[in-house]
């Protein structure tokens, strides 16, 4: 007899319907500073497929606003890149231009947004909001760029196959 739970797959990515939807109850309650960093890190792995230890030790002062790029280095990011910040991302991050520190002020943002999911109604996804990032990019660009922005190597094929159109379907 089959095991239940290989037969019920996990979504890999969020639908765009349920991403509004977590978003929607994010924004609604963006003047709480918890909310906020979950707000942050949700739009930052989503918008822009930065890795949860990469969010949360983002600082304002890696975000150009004229450029529209964010700039990850060490110990931020296992290696140096740049991320486009597309419009959507943009949106966000704007109201709060010209802010010190930490994008993510809480550290324990992960647990916050198992919460929110729960709030929204959604099902949370673990590294949903990266592979999301990465299904919706590579309708607009090349697999290399989208594996660049992410900070990919050819080693990383684990982290790829998931993010891949054929694994976000299952």
């Amino acid at each position: 007899m089959p095991n239940e739970k290989s037969e019920i797959a996990e979504p890999a990515v969020y639908s765009p319907e349920n991403m509004q939807r977590l978003l929607s109850v994010l924004w609604n309650s963006r003047e709480e500073p918890k909310i906020q960093s979950v707000l942050m890190y949700v739009v930052l792995g989503a918008f822009a497929g930065l890795r949860p230890a990469e969010a949360v030790a983002l600082e304002w002062k890696h975000i150009d606003f004229s450029k529209q790029e964010i700039s990850l280095a060490p110990p931020v990011s296992k290696i140096a890149r740049v991320v486009p910040i597309k419009s959507n991302l943009m949106d966000f991050l704007t109201p709060y231009k010209g802010r010190n520190g930490l994008v993510v002020a809480h550290k324990k943002v992960a647990n916050l947004l198992r919460n929110e999911c729960v709030q929204a109604r959604v099902q949370h996804i673990s590294n949903g909001l990266r592979r999301s990032y990465a299904a919706n990019r590579l309708a607009e660009v090349s697999e290399d760029i989208v594996r660049s922005e992410m900070g990919l190597d050819s080693s990383a094929q684990n982290e790829w196959k998931a993010t891949t159109p054929a694994a976000a379907a299952k």
